[in-house]
């Protein structure tokens, strides 16, 4: 028989509730789940073993808690449940037993998890890519994952107007080809297909095409803004040649998708030189 663990610490009340159990200590109070009512009895003493049953009575009863506050509220994958559960340290059978009712009520079910995500993020405007790399990510299962009926979802060639018309107009005062440029790449970074991003934003922009006048008046006015402020900038570098500060000025303005001539025409306009 164990020798208490410590004679001051007993166990003067048990009282049970619907969803717990308070056990009434000569030093406080603990929660425990109903599960282990039977295990604690008024009048005992606290051994070293039967402490280590009452804190894992209360991790169980912490464990509990937290699935009947979350789950009911949030979704989230099978997976990333058991991993929030293993901060209580309960064993695999306990964990997929707390977890049981939950998948029998469709709290949790990674299939319409799965297909959900699918659907929000895509209409979020991220594509394939980047949606199976967080439902990877996430936990969902490979099997669920390579369903036809997912793979139909992610790769149905959707890309949302609202997020190719916001995308524009954070560009709209750049030239054509550098909304083009820079469109594209942010919807790579959202993990659409290269050819697949390249279509909407070449059809995009045909569709909003601006009157061809008023495009190269705005881009006359955005080169000559776009080269006074490299110009500018370029000559502060003093510890450079005029030569690379020449082409520093040429790259930047192609990377804004100028032309070669239509740069050095307003080199030689504006005298941009450098010595």
């Amino acid at each position: 028989m164990n020798e208490p663990f410590d004679r001051t610490i007993s166990i003067k009340e048990v009282k049970s509730h619907k969803s717990y159990v308070d056990v009434s200590l000569s030093t406080g109070h603990v929660r425990i789940s109903t599960k282990f009512d039977k295990l604690f009895l008024p009048g005992e003493v606290l051994t070293e073993e039967l402490e280590e049953k009452l804190t894992h009575a209360n991790d169980y009863y912490k464990a509990e808690s937290y699935l009947s506050h979350f789950l009911p509220k949030n979704r989230m994958t099978v997976k990333a449940c058991k991993k929030r559960l293993s901060r209580y340290g309960l064993s695999k059978e306990e964990t997929e037993e707390l977890l049981k009712p939950y998948i029998k009520a469709g709290y949790l079910d990674d299939q319409a998890y799965c297909e959900d995500y699918i659907l929000e993020k895509r209409d979020a405007g991220y594509g394939p890519n980047r949606i199976l790399f967080d439902l990877r990510r996430k936990g969902v299962p490979e099997e669920i994952i390579k369903d036809s009926q997912m793979q139909e979802l992610l790769h149905d060639d959707f890309v949302p107007q609202h997020l190719l018309m916001r995308l524009y107009r954070r560009f709209q005062e750049k030239t054509t080809d550098y909304k083009k440029e820079k469109m594209v790449a942010l919807l790579l970074a959202r993990g659409h297909e290269r050819n697949l991003a390249i279509k909407a934003v070449t059809d995009f922009l045909e569709k909003n095409k601006e009157d061809p006048s008023k495009e190269e008046e705005k881009r006359l006015l955005l080169l000559g803004e776009e080269a006074e402020k490299c110009y500018n900038r370029l000559l502060l570098r003093k510890k450079t040649t005029p030569q690379k500060q020449t082409e520093a000025f040429h790259r930047s303005l192609l990377s804004l998708g100028f032309t070669f001539e239509e740069i050095r025409r307003i080199e030689k306009e504006k005298d941009y030189t450098f010595k």
